[in-house]
């Protein structure tokens, strides 16, 4: 399981070459947090890239959202 950050994903997304991420760490997706999608969204929305590039990765897989369980949550509040 490979959890991506902000700007490992935004830099190969507007070089548009997440396919060359993937094939070197060997894995066919990566997972995002929340926070994370919500600052690719962000820099979507200031024209770092485009949301259409966006909507396409997810539609394909190859970036997919991490949800926290419960538990996962709590920890996080506690912090």
């Amino acid at each position: 399981m490979i959890v991506a950050d902000t700007n490992i994903l935004s830099s190969f997304i507007a070089a548009q070459a997440l396919d060359l991420l993937l094939a070197a760490l060997r894995v066919d997706h990566v997972l995002v947090p929340s926070a994370v999608w919500n600052e690719l969204e962000s820099g979507a929305a200031r024209g770092h890239h485009s949301g259409d590039e966006l909507k396409t990765l997810t539609a394909s897989r190859k970036v997919r959202l991490m949800t926290l369980e419960a538990d996962d949550q709590r920890r996080l509040a506690e912090l």
